[in-house]
Order: structure tokens, then C-alpha cells, then sequence
């Protein structure tokens, strides 16, 4: 047992030890030195890329070995790093001296160099330390993906193009998308993009819904939707990334990366660009719940001051409609509704529609809040009810209705409940109109006047 256990300690420990020394050498390299070894070549060796007139004959392999401080120059990494990689099985040299010293051919430091220049190093987290310095920064979103720019620029040079495309604060569907940041794409490409995404069938649209990254290596010859190879042909994309930002399981937007030579899109290129996403998506994610609250705040504030200044006005009560009507158009701005309907004692601003209708009289003091969809794929209608109860025993019930995808259904569910409240504060029905009237019948009682005690020198 203790065996076992100790095998498996040092296992795991030669491993952790690869990985430290694969990132000390991804860290300590020159920037150049990845985008020199990322030009294609003609021979591919462990997804090293060699020129075959580099390759030495074989009986001039042992003319052309190098020293350790040599290929650590070449390399550009610490020797130190080179001896230990050396140690820990990381790299083998081609000879060993009797003195102990180290030899290495051009084709086993090629195959190296192009190992530290593109093997994406999980482990090291380098966006979500950022997110402390951009969240609640006017443009934080945009300076959190730029950092990330950085890092597949570091580690996969020729991606050359870059865009993180996020849904709209107030997003109706997944295809309400803006561009939060982007490097390298033609100024036409992703206006048109976001334009037609809806009526025409890009590879974004089924990435957001599928939630499966697409990579294609070539656009010329890689099997993909026509509108998305007329886009990347007009704008001399030849190998391109689509990966979706997901939270929860559900899509915060994609990251498209490309170059403008076709590539290939090994396993750890892949990996690298996967992890990279997902720690995009998460900072997003933080960022967009803070905007978020922000603006929930800002417009349960704004219902709220125009329920009061609607109570103080005059309209008659036959008029609920009119009287509403600002809260209203406050809460369609904030969700996207297409309408809002309310019921409540002597007020019956009921919908048309018999689901809707359903859906109101389902909610209950026990169960406030229901929602529904109806209708045929494409034109499917949402409808969300909430309930709020008076200080009588009885209720007002709001319903709100949707054409279109609910995305921040949570959200829209709160500001429902508050624009109830509001409601009930516009038409007198919070029992304030009751306060008034037994405080009047009070003060009625007494005829003769209260004097004041100083009056009575």
C-alpha cells in the first residue's frame, strides 16, 4: 500500500516537475524565437517543423553537435533550465561525455524549441489575476480581452487576428452580439458580421447554440457554411477558430482567432486556446454580472421615483392604463418586452392571448413567479408572471411578453417584481389611500383645536 502510494507520489511529482520546466522555458524564451519556429517548413518531427537542408548527414551528426551552452543560446533559456530539463528525461542529449557534458544535435533542440514555443502551459493562470485591475473600469471588459490577445499572440504568433464578440448587456437573444474587442480584422468584418448573423447561417450562430468550437485549417477546402467562407475569403482569412465562452452552461459569446496562412490546429494548440477561453469566459462572466447590477439598480430606482411622482398626480381612476403607462415603457427599455399586461382589484389590463392569461392565473402567493413558451421553432413567444401581493388579500399579478429569446431571465424576473410594486405605488393600491383616510377620520373627532402649551401664557 505505502508503496503504491509512494510510486504514484513520484509519478506524479516527475510530472508537475515536466510541466514547471516546459513553462520555465515557454517564459524564459525570446519572443521572436516562437514566431521564427511557427513558419511552416517542409518535415514535421513531434510537431516540430524542420527544413531538410538544416538536417546533417548522418555522417556529419556528431560534427554538429553543440555544448550545453550553445543550445541553451539557441534555445534561449537559462542553461540551468537546459541541465535540469536534461535531468528530469525533459530532453535527451545526443551524447554524454566522460567528463558528464552534454551534446545535442540541430534536430533534437529544433524539436524542443518548437515543443517550449507552442505547448500551451495550463497551469499557469494569467487573466484571471487581471480581473482585479479591470472590473468596474469604464473599458475593463475590452482591456481584459486584450490581455488575452497578448497571451496567444506570445504563444501562437501567426494568430494574427482576434475578437471576442459578447452579448449586449440587455440581450434578447444569442444573437445579440457586439464586438468587445478586436486586433487584425478588416473594419467591415464583424459590423457585417453582427448585421446579418440573424438572417444568415454563419458558423457563430451554430457555435452559440451548440456550444462545439469549430477550427478549420484551410477555409479554401474545409468543409463550412457558405456565408462564413465568403466572409473569411473577402477578408483573406485562410485558417480560423470559433470557440464559444460559456458559463453555467450557457453562452456568454465566442472567441474567433485566425491567421492569414492556412495552419494546422494541433492537440495543444487546441487545449491552449480552450483553456484560454474558459478563463475568458469566466472574467466576462464577473464582468457582466457587475454591469448587470448596476443596471438593475439604476432601473428599479427609476420605477420607483416614477410610481411616487405618478401617485402624486391626477388621473382619474377609470385611467389605470394612462396612469401606468411611464412604468411601462421603463421596463420594456430595460428587458426588450413586447408587452406588459397587469391585473389587480378594479384594474384589468389583462392580454389578449389565452396562454398568456393562463400563465397569470397560475401564480400564487406560494408559487409567485411562473413562466411559458409557445409557438412553432423561430417564432417561439416567452411570457413571464409574477405575482405580488397587496396588504389586503389581494394580489396584483404582472405578465410581461417576449418575441424572441429570454436571456437573463433572473434578471428580467426582479425587475418584474419591482415594477409590480411600483404599479401598486402608482394606483393607490399599497393601502397608503386607506392610511390617509383613517388618519383623517381621526383628527375628524376632535372639533376644538390642540393649543399649544406656550400659548397658554
Amino acid at each position: 500500500m505505502d508503496t503504491g502510494k509512494a510510486a504514484h507520489q513520484k509519478q506524479r511529482h516527475e510530472y508537475d516537475s515536466e510541466r514547471r520546466l516546459t513553462a520555465q522555458a515557454v517564459l524564459e524564451r525570446p519572443a521572436g524565437m516562437a514566431q521564427h519556429l511557427a513558419q511552416p517548413r517542409a518535415h514535421d518531427v513531434t510537431g516540430a517543423t524542420l527544413d531538410p537542408t538544416d538536417a546533417p548527414a548522418p555522417n556529419e551528426q556528431t560534427d554538429r553537435l553543440v555544448g550545453a551552452n550553445e543550445a541553451a543560446r539557441f534555445l534561449g533559456i537559462h542553461r540551468s533550465t537546459l541541465h535540469q530539463a536534461v535531468k528530469n528525461g525533459v530532453i535527451t542529449p545526443d551524447l554524454t561525455t566522460q567528463g558528464g557534458h552534454f551534446r545535442f544535435s540541430r534536430a533534437t533542440l529544433d524539436a524542443f524549441a518548437v515543443r517550449i514555443a507552442r505547448e500551451p502551459v495550463t497551469t499557469l493562470s494569467e487573466l484571471l489575476p487581471e480581473l482585479t485591475a479591470t472590473l468596474g473600469a469604464p473599458d475593463g471588459r475590452r482591456a481584459l480581452c486584450l490581455k488575452a490577445y497578448e497571451r496567444i499572440a506570445h504563444a501562437l504568433p501567426d494568430l494574427t487576428v482576434f475578437a471576442v464578440l459578447g452579448l449586449k448587456l440587455h440581450a434578447r437573444s444569442l444573437l445579440d452580439l457586439e464586438v468587445v474587442a478586436s486586433v487584425g480584422f478588416p473594419d467591415w468584418y464583424l459590423p457585417e458580421l453582427i448585421a446579418n448573423v440573424e438572417r444568415k447561417d454563419y458558423e457563430v450562430k451554430h457555435v452559440l447554440r451548440t456550444l462545439r468550437p469549430r477550427y478549420f485549417e484551410d477555409t479554401s477546402a474545409a468543409e463550412m457554411r457558405a456565408s462564413t467562407r465568403s466572409l473569411a475569403r473577402r477578408g483573406a482569412l485562410h485558417a480560423l477558430a470559433i470557440i464559444p465562452l460559456t458559463q453555467d452552461g450557457e453562452a456568454r459569446g465566442v472567441l474567433a482567432v485566425g491567421s492569414l496562412h492556412a495552419r494546422k490546429f494541433r492537440t495543444p494548440d487546441v487545449a491552449f486556446l480552450q483553456n484560454t477561453a474558459d478563463e475568458l469566459a469566466i472574467a466576462l462572466a464577473c464582468h457582466d454580472y457587475m454591469d448587470s447590477a448596476r443596471a438593475q439598480i439604476l432601473t428599479s430606482g427609476a420605477l420607483m421615483r416614477e410610481a411616487l411622482r405618478l401617485r402624486a398626480d391626477s388621473y382619474p381612476a377609470e385611467q389605470p392604463a394612462e396612469r401606468i403607462a411611464p412604468l411601462v415603457a421603463l421596463l420594456r427599455e430595460a428587458t426588450g418586452a413586447n408587452a406588459v399586461y397587469l391585473t389587480a382589484p378594479a384594474v384589468n389590463l389583462a392580454p389578449p392571448s389565452d396562454e398568456t392569461r393562463a400563465l397569470m392565473r397560475q401564480v400564487s402567493r406560494r408559487d409567485p413567479t411562473a413562466t411559458m413558451r409557445w409557438g412553432p421553432p423561430g417564432a417561439e413567444a416567452t411570457a413571464i408572471a409574477t405575482l405580488a401581493p397587496l396588504n389586503t388579500r389581494a394580489n396584483l399579478v404582472v405578465t410581461a411578453e417576449w418575441t424572441s429569446e429570454i436571456i437573463r431571465q433572473q434578471e428580467f424576473e426582479a425587475l418584474l417584481y419591482v415594477f409590480a410594486a411600483a404599479s401598486a405605488i402608482a394606483l393607490g393600491l399599497d393601502g397608503s389611500a386607506r392610511k390617509a383616510v383613517r388618519v383623517s377620520g381621526r383628527r375628524a373627532i376632535s372639533t376644538v383645536p390642540a393649543v399649544p402649551v406656550a400659548s397658554l401664557r
